[in-house]
């Protein structure tokens, strides 16, 4: 009995695991507005700091990160291309993983649906549990990559001004 349940729980995490990366991918990046709700940082976040005191910054490498795994999706990092049509591609898959890890959240209370044991009820309150770290880790990255995103701004467009041959 208890087998079969945590194959069909192993069954149901892996549908929705297929269904959040397509949703995700299929999200127009164009329509994300990282400085609007839901995405802009909360005051009590402190510009990520908060996240600090829970010390993410130790534990958060060793969560899964799927785009080491799978050559389609941006990587999650600067790398050597720190443009700011990049670092805005970021701040935007940060906003699309955090939406998708809520719709995981609550989503997991739907494993009810196919079970209603005592097993049933753990794996999709732990189930919906997890996604809370990957929602964390986006909350406190956001916040540091607006910063440098806001400064590259900068920096280009006094490197265009610059190199603008019209005004020369």
């Amino acid at each position: 009995m208890i087998l079969r349940e945590i194959g069909n729980f192993l069954a149901f995490i892996v549908v929705l695991g297929i269904l959040s990366h397509v949703l995700g991918e299929a999200i127009p990046r164009d329509a994300i507005r990282f400085d609007k709700f839901p995405y802009v940082p909360n005051k009590w976040e402190n510009g990520g700091n908060f996240y600090k005191k829970l010390r993410i910054d130790v534990w958060k490498r060793a969560l899964p990160d799927k785009s080491r795994y799978m050559r389609t999706m941006v990587k999650k990092n600067l790398g050597e291309d720190r443009s700011s049509k990049h670092t805005k591609r970021l701040i935007e898959e940060t906003c699309v993983a955090e939406l998708v890890h809520w719709l995981l959240l609550l989503a997991g209370p739907l494993f009810r649906l196919i079970s209603d044991s005592v097993f049933g009820l753990i794996a999709s309150i732990l189930y919906s549990l997890s996604n809370v770290p990957f929602i964390m880790i986006q909350r406190y990255n956001r916040p540091r990559l607006i910063a440098f995103y806001r400064k590259t701004l900068v920096r280009e467009a006094l490197v265009y001004e610059n190199t603008n041959p019209i005004q020369q």
